[in-house]
Order: structure tokens, then C-alpha cells, then sequence
């Protein structure tokens, strides 16, 4: 209760001294961001690119959930936050994601890497997650493709799927995903055509020559 009071009193109560603070906060995570190394950098973007492929940004609203407590906490918060000075909405399913999408972001180093997320219904969880150690065999013991070589089920924004992280200091993005959709194909027609409906997000390091 006391923190959402506190935050209650930020909105109702806007200050120069916090947008001041919030801009400075801002802009060093924005720099430490670019610092990161490149697969991070493309899971930390996978997010926005969901939400503005299938949602109005422009639009402020915010949603409120509670886990745990009691039935006289939930009571005193719905009247705390009745009070709230924007607009709050339920959640709702994600949208249907359009048409498969690529991201690109600029190089900060030499190594290129690649993101690939399908978006798969739950009951394909467990046939995603068998390929983790498969993946990281091929890639990264047998071709020694680079330091990154993870396959894995993954959330972001609303949407589960399968989600395939690689990165190298000599294949470029474009040998990376030939690399990737070979591996799923080679494990049978359903991930073919599985693979058709991907996002992917890539990063272009100076050592990606082939």
C-alpha cells in the first residue's frame, strides 16, 4: 500500500526533479545497453518489435496485477487504485502476430549474432525444449560456430514460442540464420515449416565475412 501510494504520488503530483532523474536513468541504460554484447542487445529489442507490430504505443495505459494476498489487501488496493490518474485496462490474449519480421541492429564490436522466435502454442512446449541439446551440439561443440549457441522456450510481450540465440566472431548474420533453418529442418518437415513463420533479429559484426 505504501508503495503504491508513493507512485500514486508521482503521477498526480509530476516534479521537475523526477523527470530530470528519470531522463538521466534513461539515457545511462540506453548507453549501457549499447555496451552490451549482441544477443542481449537483440532480446532486449525482441520485446518492442512484438508490441509495435501488434499494439497502439502511442496509447498510455497500464495494467494492474496482484499475486498473493488477501481479501482485504485486494479490497484496499481496488480503492487505492481507484484513484489512479490513468486509464487502467485488463489484460487481454496477445493479437495474432502479422506477417514474419526482421530486425536489424547496428554493430558495436566484431561479432555478428542472430535471434530467431517462432511463436508456438503451449502444447508444443516440450518438442521445443528437446531441441536445446541438440542445438548446442551441432552448433556450438561440433561447428564451433561461436560463443552463443542457445535453443530454448521463451516469453516476451505476451507470446510463447521457440527461440534460437547464436553468436560468432566469423559468420555473418545471413550464414548464422542458413546455419539455424538448416538445423531445423534437418529435424523434420513440421519445423520447416515451423521455421517459415520466424522472427528474426540480427546484429552485423565486423568479423561476419561469409
Amino acid at each position: 500500500m505504501m508503495l503504491a501510494t508513493e507512485m500514486m504520488t508521482y503521477l498526480w503530483e509530476p516534479d521537475d526533479r523526477y523527470g530530470a532523474e528519470a531522463e538521466r536513468l534513461a539515457t545511462r541504460a540506453q548507453a549501457q545497453e549499447a555496451q552490451v554484447i549482441a544477443v542481449r542487445r537483440l532480446l532486449a529489442q525482441l520485446p518492442r518489435e512484438l508490441l509495435m507490430a501488434t499494439g497502439d504505443t502511442s496509447a498510455q495505459a497500464w495494467q494492474a496485477t496482484l499475486e498473493g494476498g488477501g481479501p482485504l489487501l485486494r479490497d484496499a488496493l481496488a480503492r487505492r487504485l481507484s484513484d489512479f490518474p490513468f486509464p487502467l485496462v485488463t489484460p487481454k490474449p496477445p493479437r495474432p502476430l502479422p506477417a514474419p519480421h526482421r530486425f536489424t541492429l547496428p554493430a558495436n564490436g566484431a561479432d555478428s549474432a542472430l535471434l530467431l522466435f517462432v511463436p508456438l502454442v503451449a502444447s508444443q512446449r516440450e518438442a521445443a525444449t528437446a531441441l536445446h541439446a541438440p542445438f548446442f551440439q551441432h552448433m556450438r561443440v561440433e561447428n564451433n560456430i561461436g560463443y552463443v549457441a542457445q535453443c530454448q522456450w521463451h516469453a516476451c510481450a505476451g507470446y510463447e514460442g521457440l527461440l534460437a540465440l547464436l553468436q560468432s566472431p566469423h559468420l555473418s548474420p545471413d550464414a548464422l540464420l542458413h546455419e539455424t533453418t538448416a538445423f531445423f529442418e534437418r529435424q523434420g518437415e513440421a519445423w520447416r515449416a515451423v521455421t517459415q513463420k520466424a522472427w528474426v533479429g540480427s546484429v552485423a559484426g565486423e568479423g561476419g565475412e561469409r
